[in-house]
């Protein structure tokens, strides 16, 4: 169960940081300040790591801890969700093809 602890800690941490981000790429594109303090902005900007974002964090399985192939309103893989589906435990599913 390591990997969830490590997913919340990510997502704990990239809700911090984007409040943050967000207010100083509004003040760099704000027409009204001057360039020192564009710069100033710019450089504070730049002192977060890319990775600190929403998209860089993998979703994962539930079940079996794989990263592919996950569908996010069930956070499972597509082979457990067609288990699942088949077994009739996911509700609102049927099977497309017949």
């Amino acid at each position: 169960m390591t990997w969830y602890f490590k997913d919340n800690l990510k997502r704990k941490i990239i809700k911090r940081k984007e409040f943050d981000k967000l207010i100083l790429k509004s003040l760099i594109y704000c027409n009204n300040s001057n360039l020192n303090l564009k710069i100033y902005f710019f450089k504070n900007f730049r002192k977060f790591n890319k990775f600190c974002s929403v998209s860089f964090i993998r979703r994962s399985c539930l079940i079996t801890h794989f990263a592919r192939s996950v569908f996010k309103n069930f956070k499972m893989v597509r082979h457990q969700c067609r288990f699942f589906a088949t077994n009739g435990l996911l509700v609102g599913l049927r099977k497309a093809s017949f």
